[in-house]
């Protein structure tokens, strides 16, 4: 079983006015992700790589989310690999004196 939770925004003024800005479709698909919107990011790809030209773009986005998860993920298991490794050197006997 699996949840999740999603939270609904409305991107900042800022970013808007950008995105009206952007000439092409790498440069919404861009700013969406820098802004951390990247459900918006990979709907602006996804219209984008109906021509084959963008198709790279859907790609490269999907490596950068990927690569953007997959470093906290590898950060926690590195930290849970130390506490184990505590925990198992606080559980091994103590030698006697």
């Amino acid at each position: 079983m699996a949840t999740a939770e999603i939270q609904v925004v409305q991107p900042a003024e800022s970013l808007q006015t950008q995105l009206a800005a952007a000439p092409t479709p790498q440069q919404r698909i861009d700013l969406y992700a820098k802004a951390g919107l990247w459900y918006d990011a990979i709907a602006e790809a996804r219209k984008a790589s109906e021509t084959s030209q963008n198709q790279a773009a859907v790609l490269e986005l999907l490596d950068s989310l990927a690569n953007s998860e997959a470093q906290p993920l590898k950060d926690w298991s590195d930290r849970l690999k130390q506490i184990r490794a505590i925990e198992q050197q606080r559980q091994l006997p103590q030698p006697k004196p």
